[in-house]
């Protein structure tokens, strides 16, 4: 099996990998690989199964944008074109960059949060230290002042995804655009911080 991404990093070896949303760069499609143990208790049956009528010989795994033309283009496109190494080094010293003006403005406002980064995203935490699993990050976490900061920045222009992923940097992504994150939480903080 071809492992990439924190698998490979971080040198894993996972029974079974599943790989979506940016496969494709958006467009619906996933991708799955295991070890040949993981395979063999998912492999078709020896004995046919009667499902709604119909005799099948094998495990369902399709659905309705299985394999469609759009999606396997997409895909290949992005895998082969967009995906590549160098766009994974450059995000990666862009969200570098994003994790360190973080720390700055962190630093500069006196705020008592943290800030973590792998690859191209970075995350902060109202916390000194970051959390090590979910229960603490659930605890350490303000879901108020995540959508205050989020409203703030798309009122300036700065779109999240989500409250939940923190900045995080695409390949589409370039350097002034990092600039201009940090610049609008720079704002923020010290728009809170001279209102205490």
């Amino acid at each position: 099996m071809l492992v990439r991404g924190l698998a490979r990093r971080w040198d894993l070896e996972p029974d079974f990998l599943t790989i979506g949303k940016s496969i494709a760069a958006g467009v619906p499609l996933g991708a799955y690989g295991m070890t040949d143990v993981t395979a063999s208790i998912i492999s078709p049956p020896e004995q046919h199964n009667v499902v709604s009528g119909a005799v099948v010989g094998e495990v369902a795994t399709g659905g309705m944008l299985f394999a469609n033309t759009l999606s396997l283009a997409a895909g290949l496109a992005a895998l082969t074109q967009v995906l590549t190494e160098e766009a994974f080094e450059r995000t990666a010293m862009l969200g570098a960059r994003m994790a360190e003006g973080l720390r700055a403005s962190i630093e500069r406002w006196g705020v008592p949060w943290s800030v973590t980064q792998e690859g191209a995203h970075a995350f902060y935490f109202f916390s000194g230290e970051p959390p090590l699993d979910g229960a603490a990050s659930r605890a350490t976490d303000d879901p108020a002042l995540r959508a205050l900061i989020r409203v703030f920045m798309a009122n300036r222009g700065v779109w999240e995804s989500g409250w939940w992923l923190g900045p995080t940097v695409s390949v589409a992504h370039t350097d002034d655009d990092v600039g201009r994150y940090l610049d609008v939480f720079d704002e923020f903080l010290g728009s809170v911080m001279r209102e205490t």
